[in-house]
């Protein structure tokens, strides 16, 4: 993965410094790679709502059953 980082930075090298490049290195540990398992408790009258993953939260859509 080191190698992957480092030919990307170097293909990025003519539009960055070298005092942006340390910066990112620990951006670079947060990539999400996978879609790691996400437990989510919610009381039973709750509709919509839940271990959404990579997609954000449509609150307009989240909403409670009669």
């Amino acid at each position: 993965m080191a190698q992957v980082i480092a030919g990307i930075l170097e293909g990025l090298e003519p539009f960055c410094s070298n005092s942006v490049r340390p910066c990112a290195w620990p951006l670079a540990a947060n990539l999400p790679l996978y879609q790691r398992p996400q437990i989510v408790a919610a009381k039973s009258d709750v509709a919509n709502y839940g271990a959404f993953g990579f997609q954000d939260t449509d609150w307009t859509r989240v909403g409670f059953t009669r």
